[in-house]
């Protein structure tokens, strides 16, 4: 497969609470992702994803959740490294 070129980093900490500030100051989501040099797609999905059900987008639990779908994503071990892992 080629590489496209594309690369793709995960949002931090301060971009996470930057967007909470600007969204709460009344910026428009396409606004925030030019700041941010980032996707017009991205910041929608990250809202999307990540919204911890809250009546505002909160920073701290955005973080929380995209920490456990990226742990949920992750492939299972298979038994044999499962018990190397364990082995240490």
């Amino acid at each position: 497969m080629e590489n496209s070129g594309k690369h793709y980093q995960h949002l931090n900490a301060e971009e996470r609470a930057m967007i909470m500030l600007m969204k709460r100051e009344g910026s428009e989501l396409r606004e925030i992702g030019r700041f941010w040099k980032r996707s017009s797609s991205t910041l929608p999905k990250e809202i999307a994803q990540n919204w911890g059900g809250e009546s505002d987008y909160v920073a701290s639990l955005a973080g929380e959740q995209a920490h456990r779908l990226r742990i949920k994503s992750r492939k299972p071990l298979k038994l044999g490294e499962a018990i190397r892992c364990l082995k240490g």
